[in-house]
């Protein structure tokens, strides 16, 4: 049974349908005077009624007009209007309410009873209308592919979610404007009017191009346009719009693949061989016949490994094709073995190989590209030849240092004996001497042979002495350094100058010197000969600081890029920019009058840099100080 609610103002009018209706098996759920009333009924009321019956012209605040448009908007409520008059403007103003029929007071059940049926179809239907339209919007919105729908100018009309999450454009970025001017790269418009030429002839079309996204990227889609036909006639065109962005990649990477296949093929210096999954060969280019020395019919279908491997590399070989073969997924895609040609020379060749598979998956062949390395492998072998023979010589001048240091240690420790045996040996004879009675003239002549010949000669044996004492003991150090055996290992460089202070805290003390370490990166080398380089540029920093001014020693690093850089920077005498290219060399030094050495320290911390790939210089300014600035690779 339709439930009713009645809103009119008069009491006899409102109890005159309350009776009809009841007659007509309608049950009036109530009635009620004003438009107020009866909203506030459907906000405390759960029960809504079927149709609401109400008076045009209500007392009250609102009219029945302004009643029926919120009851319209927020309940969706079928109204009949009830009215007594036929004043057009009246009427109009009701007409924008969409009500669902008219009722003339006052009202006979006929015209009541078939008011209400129509009412209540047209209600039903539009309820199906809408349910239906919902469901073709939810459709619409989630579907998988973008949908645009276009009216018969190509303006757009509506977009689905899809559209927007593919190309980034809302709603209200689109709607109402020329489709030409939103997705259409410039260089399809023509395409584009072709498109929509053929979607209105009535007929789909298919398509696969570019279009633009918001961002000003290209997007590759498939298009599938159709007509929108409404009896008869053509009123828009509804185009589906496909992302291919991922297969039309793919279909580039395959064309690139056969792109570099031919490549391959059309390379000179590259021998091109493809092999079938029995090993026979169905492919190879022009410079695999001139590596083999056969003609290409000369080479088709033989059995690669069998006719053209090295017998002594042959079942190596044969099990690696094998293992391919069998499915091996992480066999290794570069290769190198020796082929023989018609002459029975041998060539070494390179090979990167490429597994050819059917549409199934399964291996069926392998593509391979060889290069000669023949003459590289040739020189790689003269070349550690030479390193042997090198280093066969470095081990041999290491030992003739060793053996002629230690040859020459022994008379130069006589010298040094003998010259102090000749010191006590004048000693007496000036006991002697003194306790004889002398001349003063023959006493006067003896002392001036002692100190102006004896003593200074003396001196400078005992000096040449400590010289050449001082030259072979850097000369071991030197071959020591070169012949070294190099153990590396992470070395907390924090630590190593904390070791490297302490062996100078006493001089670094008695001079007053003010010393600077920031934090320091690790190192990767061998400790000992890092020790020995960096001590040796903390001494001399230490040894040539300037007696006019406040020692100051500052050391620090810095990463560039894959180097590590160690600074040692000090405010001492410095060195002339002249000098700067030979400190490094053995046996230079550039102030030989105010400090000691033999010039072999900067010599030796050059090598040791050399041997951890590493590398050395300085950078100075004379009178103003030096910086030392040592290079190693980053540790990775």
């Amino acid at each position: 049974m339709k439930k009713i609610i009645i809103v009119e103002d008069q009491n006899i009018i409102s109890s005159d349908l309350v009776l009809n209706l009841s007659d007509l098996e309608y049950d009036v759920l109530d009635t009620f005077t004003s438009g107020e009333d009866t909203i506030n009924y459907l906000q405390s009321n759960n029960t809504y009624p079927d149709i609401i019956i109400m008076d045009i012209i209500l007392d009250g605040f609102l009219n029945g007009i302004e009643t029926a448009q919120i009851i319209k908007n927020e309940y969706r409520i079928p109204i009949i209007f009830l009215t007594s008059h036929s004043n057009i403007k009246i009427l109009k103003q009701a007409k924008l309410v969409e009500p669902y029929g008219y009722l003339l007071k006052p009202v006979s059940n006929n015209e009541l009873l078939a008011t209400l049926e129509v009412a209540t179809y047209k209600f039903e239907m539009e309820e199906k209308l809408r349910t239906q339209k919902q469901y073709f919007e939810a459709l619409f919105n989630s579907s998988p592919e973008a949908i645009i729908s276009l009216d018969k100018e190509n303006v757009i009309a509506d977009i689905n979610k899809r559209f927007t999450d593919m190309f980034g454009y809302s709603r209200k970025d689109v709607l109402g404007k020329d489709i030409d001017t939103v997705i259409i790269p410039e260089n399809k418009k023509i395409e584009a009017k072709k498109l929509s030429i053929m979607a209105s002839r009535e007929r789909l079309v298919e398509i696969e191009t570019t279009r633009l996204m918001k961002n000003g990227g290209l997007i590759d889609v498939s298009i599938s346009a159709a007509p929108v036909i409404v009896d008869t006639e053509i009123v828009g065109t509804l185009a589906i719009y496909k992302d291919i962005s991922d297969r039309i990649r793919i279909l580039n990477q395959v064309k690139n693949e056969k792109n570099k296949a031919q490549n391959y093929l059309d390379i000179a210096g590259v021998i091109i061989i493809s092999l079938d999954s029995k090993g026979n060969v169905n492919l190879v280019n022009q410079k695999g016949c001139e590596i083999l020395g056969l003609t290409q019919h000369e080479i088709m279908g033989k059995n690669w490994v069998k006719e053209f491997v090295s017998e002594i590399q042959r079942d190596r070989v044969m099990r690696y094709f094998n293992e391919i073969f069998s499915g091996n997924n992480e066999f290794e895609t570069t290769v190198e073995y020796r082929v023989i040609n018609k002459l029975e020379n041998q060539k070494t060749i390179l090979w990167h190989n490429i597994l050819l598979k059917d549409d199934k998956g399964k291996i069926n062949g392998i593509l391979s590209s060889g290069e000669d390395v023949t003459q590289i492998r040739k020189s790689e072998r003269e070349k550690e030849e030479l390193y042997k023979k090198l280093k066969l010589k470095n081990d041999e001048l290491a030992q003739i240092i060793y053996i002629t240091s230690h040859d020459l240690s022994s008379p130069l420790v006589n010298i040094n004996g003998f010259t102090k045996e000749i010191r006590m040996a004048v000693k007496e004879i000036i006991k002697i001497i003194n306790s004889t009675e002398i001349s003063v003239h023959i006493r006067n002549k003896i002392d001036n042979i002692l100190n102006s010949d004896l003593f200074p000669a003396e001196r400078f044996i005992l000096s040449s002495i400590r010289k050449i004492e001082s030259l072979l003991s850097g000369l071991l150090q030197l071959s020591r350094v070169g012949s070294a055996i190099i153990h590396n290992e992470k070395i907390d460089m924090n630590d190593l100058f904390k070791d490297i202070q302490n062996t100078f805290k006493y001089t670094l003390i008695e001079k007053n010197i003010k010393l600077d370490i920031e934090d320091l990166p690790e190192f990767e080398g061998d400790p000992k000969l890092i020790n020995q380089m960096f001590s040796n540029l903390f001494g001399n920093a230490i040894k040539y600081l300037s007696p006019d001014r406040q020692g100051i020693i500052k050391i620090y690093a810095q990463k560039k890029h894959d180097k590590i850089l160690y600074f040692i920077e000090d405010n001492g005498i410095g060195i002339d920019k002249k000098y700067h290219k030979y400190i490094f060399n053995i046996f230079k030094r550039i102030d030989m009058s105010k400090k000691d050495g033999e010039g072999l320290g900067l010599t030796i911390v050059e090598r040791i840099a050399r041997i951890h790939n590493g590398e050395i210089e300085v950078e100075s300014t004379l009178g103003k100080g030096s910086r030392f600035i040592v290079t190693f690779p980053l540790i990775r």
